[in-house]
């Protein structure tokens, strides 16, 4: 479970098409290794299941942004977490 105080709200990224948001990203303190300074988890992304497959670009720019911030603060590595029994992440 994400805890509050581990969401970092300035690593909250929308991605728009025109006036709609089709994707968001959002960054966190990772709770893996909770000692460990230099590293960030991927507390959320998601996509409009419309635009998944074809309009990749949109999610390139979110993990370009959450890579910039992470540089930007110090931190050496993102990690993110695969539920292997979620059919829809596989």
């Amino acid at each position: 479970m994400i805890e509050d105080e581990d969401i970092i709200p300035e690593a909250f990224f929308i991605a728009f098409e025109d006036s709609e948001m089709v994707g968001f990203a959002n960054l966190m303190h990772s709770y893996l290794v909770p000692d460990v300074k230099t590293e960030l988890g991927t507390a959320t992304f998601g996509t409009k299941r419309s635009h998944r497959h074809h309009h990749r670009e949109n999610m390139l720019a979110l993990k370009v942004r959450e890579v910039a911030y992470a540089k930007a603060h110090g931190y050496k590595t993102i990690r993110a977490e695969i539920d292997a029994e979620n059919p829809w992440i596989l």
